[in-house]
């Protein structure tokens, strides 16, 4: 019988995720093949699956689906009822909330936050820049 270590964070219990060793509430699902760095985490009823990478202080929380080979990395965050799948790379401290929806080859950093009903398919966001290149964007 494997010992698994366990820790609090106010009232949710969580566990080490055996692929990387960050941190995953005990109602949050995280396939066994996620990567979950040791100082990231993934909290309350969020799903993830596939081939994510979840490092660098980023988190998944709330109601989320984070799925195919999708990248999350330096300070960025899903939460609410955000849906990411794809080949979507977020980081520097940018976030998908809300209802937003994020999917295909897609791009997001530099401090950029996604949310309300927006559908974003493809694209390079970059705030600094403030260059937009998307091909499927609606906003509801």
């Amino acid at each position: 019988m494997e010992l698994v270590e366990c820790v609090f964070l106010g009232d949710q219990k969580y566990h080490k995720h055996p692929n990387g060793g960050g941190l995953v509430a005990e109602t949050a699902s995280v396939a066994e093949t996620v990567f979950v760095g040791e100082d990231a985490i993934v909290q309350d009823n969020a799903i993830v699956r596939d081939n994510v990478i979840i490092r660098d202080n980023a988190f998944v929380s709330d109601n989320v689906i984070v799925s195919g080979r999708v990248v999350l990395r330096d300070d960025s965050a899903v939460c609410d009822n955000a849906n990411v799948s794809g080949s979507v790379i977020l980081s520097d401290f940018s976030s998908i909330v809300d209802n937003a929806t994020v999917s295909g080859r897609v791009e997001i950093s530099d401090n950029v936050a996604l949310g309300g009903s927006m559908n974003i398919s493809e694209g390079h966001i970059f705030e600094e820049l403030q260059t937009f290149c998307i091909s499927s964007r609606k906003e509801g």
